[in-house]
């Protein structure tokens, strides 16, 4: 499995990878286009896993300061899914966000059953502290006496 940063003349295939569940009833046309158009997408960086030359997950990773960033945008293509993929992706951005990058703090948001980051040492924050019914913020803290107050925005 190689871990990297997709090309420019990848871009659409990773895009293509969430179509099923995040182009809420746009064609694929409609869908690449507001992909190619989002800031979200062009300002953070991108991640992908390539398995014997085909792209098999890919994640955005949202820095928000020094030590504190987000994975977000975590996407496999139908036929890829249940092998494995996203997690080894995910496993690997934690492993380089905490050893290369310094991060203390990781977020994301669940839109999935919360329960599949627990096995990478997310937890769900406080129910005082979600903000977005149907997707669970989630954290991992290098220090466990750090108390979150104000999680961000989705991402």
């Amino acid at each position: 499995m190689l871990f990297r940063s997709p090309r420019p003349d990848e871009l659409d295939t990773v895009y293509r990878m969430g179509f099923d569940v995040w182009a809420e009833g746009k064609d694929e046309t409609a869908y690449l286009a507001e992909c190619r158009a989002s800031p979200k997408y062009r300002a953070n960086e991108w991640c992908v896993a390539e398995d014997a030359g085909t792209l098999v997950a890919s994640l955005l990773i949202h820095r928000f300061d020094d030590e504190v960033f987000g994975i977000g945008s975590l996407a496999t293509p139908p036929e890829s899914r249940g092998k494995g993929f996203a997690s080894e992706l995910i496993q690997y951005t934690i492993d380089r966000l905490e050893k290369k990058d310094g991060a203390t703090l990781i977020y994301l948001y669940a839109d999935i059953d919360p329960e599949f980051y627990t096995r990478f040492g997310f937890r769900a924050l406080p129910a005082d502290l979600q903000k977005y019914p149907g997707s669970v913020c989630m954290a991992k803290i290098q220090n466990p006496n750090f108390k979150i107050t104000s999680p961000p925005k989705y991402f």
